[in-house]
C-alpha cells in the first residue's frame, strides 16, 4: 500500500507494508510528513504546501500527521526496508532513525540501511545499491 498525504502532487517515496503486503521499501522517505515539510528549504516548503498541504494550517497539519507512515507503525506486519543517506540534505535522517527505533521497540520486522556519506539519491552515489535493494526484495517476496 502506498501511503500518501492525498491524491495531489508528487508521490511520497513510501511503500508501507500494510494489509496483505509481503514487503515494503522506503528510500530517503521521511516517515513524518509534518517534520519533512518543516525542514525543507523555503522554496521547497512553498511547493510542499501546494502539493501536500500547509503545515502551518492546523487542518492540513493534522491530515499530514495522520497520513504519515510513522502514524501507522503499529499496523506494519510485513518486512520493511528503510534506506537513508547520512548526508541527505533534502529529507532529514533523524525522523527515519526515530521511526526505525519505534519499529524495533514494537517488534516489527524492519531492516535499516543507514548509508554513510550518501545524499538523497543513493543509487547515483553507491555502486550496487539497486542490486542490493532488489536482492532484499526478492528474498522477502520470493523466499
Amino acid at each position: 500500500m502506498l501511503v500518501k498525504a492525498d491524491g495531489s502532487g508528487p508521490p511520497q517515496p513510501w511503500i508501507v507494508p500494510l494489509d496483505g503486503s509481503r514487503a515494503g521499501v522506503s528510500e530517503c522517505g521521511g516517515p513524518d510528513l509534518v517534520e519533512d515539510a518543516r525542514t525543507l528549504p523555503p522554496t521547497w516548503r512553498r511547493r510542499a504546501a501546494d502539493w501536500i498541504g500547509d503545515v502551518d494550517d492546523p487542518a492540513d497539519c493534522e491530515r499530514l500527521r495522520q497520513a504519515s507512515p510513522a502514524a501507522h507503525a503499529d499496523q506494519i506486519r510485513a518486512p520493511l526496508l528503510l534506506i537513508h543517506g547520512t548526508n541527505d540534505t533534502r529529507v532529514a535522517i533523524g525522523p527515519t532513525d526515530a521511526f526505525h527505533a519505534r519499529l524495533v521497540e514494537l517488534g516489527k520486522p524492519v531492516t535499516y540501511w543507514r548509508v554513510d556519506g550518501a545524499g538523497h539519491v543513493i543509487a547515483q552515489q553507491q555502486a550496487g545499491f539497486e542490486a542490493a535493494t532488489c536482492d532484499w526484495l526478492a528474498e522477502h517476496l520470493l523466499g
